[in-house]
């Protein structure tokens, strides 16, 4: 993941760039007033669900460079809406989906 105040890749939310005011904090602004990566965390359009969350999908996406599908089956898992039956089985469909890519990849 990119740190949005300095432009650093970054393995965690904090960036450790001495010259960025994010530095090893929680800080949201850099001196120059741009947005930190941590911005883009406490930030959700429409509800609050994945605030709630102590690691958002989107964090285990970044952190593991996972792809779109690899992304859409964490954050399935993760979500906690009212029909549970259904994100899980969003998740296997996507996994079908994986694994009948994976099966063309082997017949090439």
């Amino acid at each position: 993941m990119i740190c949005g105040s300095c432009g650093k890749k970054v393995n965690s939310h904090i960036c450790d760039t001495p010259m960025c005011t994010v530095g090893g904090s929680v800080k949201t602004k850099c001196a120059g007033g741009r947005t930190s990566i941590m911005d883009y965390y406490t930030k959700q359009i429409g509800g609050n669900h994945y605030l709630t969350m102590g690691i958002q999908p989107w964090q285990i996406i970044d952190a593991n460079d996972l792809n779109f599908y690899e992304g859409c089956v964490i954050k399935y898992i993760l979500r906690k809406k009212d029909n549970r039956i259904e994100d899980l089985q969003k998740a296997i469909h996507v996994l079908e989906h994986m694994i009948l890519l994976e099966r063309q990849k082997e017949e090439e």
